[in-house]
């Protein structure tokens, strides 16, 4: 029994979705058969058979785990396809790492409900909105401002689908329809919260022509290390991230720790009240780094920004002085 025996790519993700419904299997194993897969292909089961290759890839243990799975393909094979052809009834799509596009691909597969297509879609620019879940004073207006602000940019707002800031990015995304993408910090059957609020979103963003996606088995309860991997998930979908309210040290702020590792650029909105993490983020002197009083922050801020960034094309060990930028493009 080898890769050999299945079909076409369809053929192996009902295979693996049938083993991922299993919860035995356990998500270090089901990667490495992921990524084995990808590269070897039918030529993985023969060359598992040599002791180096054992040894530099999977114990002997291990090997005889992944004949096992071989063996039983077919029940496999019909319990993943007709869980996939569930799903679809549902609008639900089941991706794997080589169908993702290029900035996902770290990732081993993707559930994701509504319009697939805004995820490849190169012109499309990704806004990642986070913040605090207890929100103060105007905020969905300052949201509201800047959304609208990137509206003839093709935008895309990424948030978490949590409670404050993030129900308040996607609300606004879809009053504004623009479409709106919702990264869970748990499986993408999972009922989350019975909040009317909630249930709105989760039912609307899909509808309006946004989407949901998931890295996480169908119906995995949400852990604390969830969420911080689906921090992790809309840096990686995002081009900016716009950090509206947050505290230090927080979820949001780990967010942004994140996009500085990645060399994102961070947005912050000056308003009336104090925003920790942007005190924080200014004080490291980040490069990509740039402050704007939300009563100027309209159409004509988001096109000089992205023509700037788009001139320097920095990288990741350029500074910049605080006082060129101010002349470049009238921050702070």
């Amino acid at each position: 029994m080898s890769f050999r025996d299945f079909k076409d790519k369809e053929d192996f993700k009902n295979f693996f979705l049938g083993l991922l419904q299993t919860e035995k299997t356990d998500k270090k194993h089901l990667s490495l058969l992921l990524n084995l897969y990808i590269r070897y292909n039918h030529n993985l089961m023969e060359r598992s058979n040599g002791k180096n290759f054992q040894s530099n890839f999977f114990t002997k243990r291990y090997s005889q785990l992944i004949k096992s799975w071989f063996n039983a393909k077919n029940h496999f094979c019909k319990k993943g396809k007709e869980f996939l052809r569930n799903l679809q009834k549902k609008n639900i799509n089941f991706l794997l790492k080589f169908e993702l596009p290029e900035n996902l691909q770290n990732i081993d597969w993707l559930f994701a409900e509504g319009n697939l297509n805004i995820l490849f879609n190169r012109e499309n620019l990704f806004i990642g909105m986070i913040g605090t879940r207890s929100p103060k004073g105007d905020y969905k207006r300052i949201i509201h401002t800047v959304i609208a602000a990137f509206k003839r940019q093709n935008p895309v707002i990424v948030s978490g689908l949590a409670r404050g800031i993030d129900s308040a990015a996607h609300k606004t995304a879809i009053d504004l329809k623009i479409p709106t993408i919702s990264v869970l910090g748990y499986g993408i059957l999972h009922k989350y919260s019975t909040s009317n609020e909630y249930q709105f979103l989760r039912k609307n963003i899909p509808e309006s022509g946004g989407l949901i996606i998931s890295a996480y088995r169908p119906s995995e309860l949400p852990r604390r290390k969830n969420f911080l991997e689906r921090n992790e998930l809309i840096v990686q979908l995002s081009n900016f991230i716009i950090p509206v309210q947050g505290t230090v040290p927080s979820g949001t702020f780990s967010t942004i720790v994140r996009a500085i590792n990645k060399n994102k650029p961070v947005i912050c909105i000056k308003n009336n009240w104090v925003n920790e993490i942007c005190e924080y983020v200014h004080q490291s002197n980040y490069s990509k780094f740039f402050v704007f009083h939300a009563e100027k922050f309209n159409e004509k801020t988001v096109n000089e920004l992205l023509l700037y960034l788009r001139s320097k094309e920095l990288k990741p060990d350029t500074k910049i002085h605080t006082d060129s930028v101010r002349n470049s493009i009238k921050l702070f």
